[in-house]
């Protein structure tokens, strides 16, 4: 027995009639063989409502949300928890989150990475594979929670190490799933990528993240892997208002000088692991998903010249200068676009 961690997956907006119209064990169907009976983890991109109460919500394309009636779908494949630790499951507010919860829990679909408090927020998912006990806990930057308020479990301040620190002694193993970064960037922020380090030191086996709508760099750490992104499995990026939308005016491509490459966003990861003589082992295979609809595990030729170029990615993070320069720029915006609008 292990489990598989997919990329995000947001079922509203232009990916629902895609689910409406195939469901989800067809959309999977290239996906199954690969990962057999393990357990499915991924990142909900959005909270799950009762479309007929649409309009009690203040809606719009810019906000997330999917059918309510998807997580039954969600669970007859297989998946066994979702982390809503991300910067759109508060799109519908506080009730878009109850909503969400609510729907999981009767699907029989964990959930963490958010709650109504702080103590909700850090509380984590523990699974039994065999005879171990797999922890999960998930950060992202937005909407943090607090002690009387809801949000989500925040990624810059004390809660990383409170959260992990609370759960670590209780678990075989330990699972991080942050979600922060800069959209169709292929490399962390430099301060992400410290915090990830810090998650390892404090106990993490593995950290997969998600955000940034591609596939980012990877690396070892202390002998952990460290998955700054998987990209997204499921999302409407294969629509023309999606792709605007990455390059409006206030979209990360025109704030961070960033040349959007849309076909980054057609391939996520899919992360593999299994316990083995007590020991975590991890591979990652590369998915392709064109239309929104038909993920495939890449092989043959097509493999490996995504492999070469990953490798490249991978090389750069560490040793190219050019790149260090690069990073230190995005960071130096982002820092000055957070203070200008009064975040920091």
């Amino acid at each position: 027995m292990g489990l598989v961690i997919l990329g995000d997956i947001m079922l509203g907006r232009y990916q629902a009639p895609l689910i409406e119209k195939y469901g989800i064990t067809k959309i999977l169907s290239g996906l199954k063989k690969t990962i057999g009976k393990r357990k499915i983890i991924a990142n909900l991109e959005c909270p799950l409502i009762n479309l007929k109460n649409i309009n009690e919500y203040n809606n719009s394309l810019s906000k997330l949300f999917g059918n309510e009636i998807f997580a039954k779908q969600l669970s007859d494949n297989g998946f066994e928890a979702l982390s809503l630790a991300n910067n759109h499951i508060f799109d519908l507010g506080i009730d878009g989150l109850i909503n969400t919860q609510s729907v999981l829990k009767k699907n029989s679909i964990k959930y963490f990475g958010a709650g109504l408090n702080k103590s909700e927020a850090i509380n984590p998912v523990i699974i039994k594979l065999d005879n171990y006990y797999v922890g999960f806990l998930g950060f992202s930057f937005s909407y943090p929670a607090e002690q009387n308020k809801p949000g989500v479990a925040f990624l810059y301040d004390n809660t990383v190490e409170l959260a992990i620190k609370k759960i670590k002694k209780k678990v075989d193993f330990l699972i991080v799933m942050p979600h922060s970064g800069i959209e169709l960037y292929q490399y962390p922020l430099k301060r992400d990528q410290r915090i990830y380090k810090k998650m390892v030191d404090l106990g993490a086996d593995i950290v997969v993240g998600s955000q940034s709508h591609c596939i980012q760099a990877m690396e070892k750490y202390l002998n952990k892997h460290i998955y700054y992104s998987t990209g997204d499995l499921l999302f409407d990026h294969f629509h023309e208002y999606t792709k605007s939308d990455f390059v409006s005016d206030i979209s990360h491509s025109k704030k961070f000088s960033i040349k959007p490459d849309f076909a980054l966003t057609q391939f996520s990861l899919l992360i593999q692991i299994d316990i083995i003589n007590d020991e975590f082992v991890v591979h990652h295979h590369t998915v392709f998903n064109k239309d929104g609809y038909n993920p495939i595990i890449l092989n043959s030729v097509k493999k490996k010249l995504w492999q070469k170029k990953y490798s490249s990615v991978n090389y750069n993070l560490k040793n190219s200068i050019k790149i260090d320069k690069e990073r230190n720029t995005i960071e130096q915006k982002l820092m000055q676009d957070l203070n200008s609008r009064g975040v920091l």
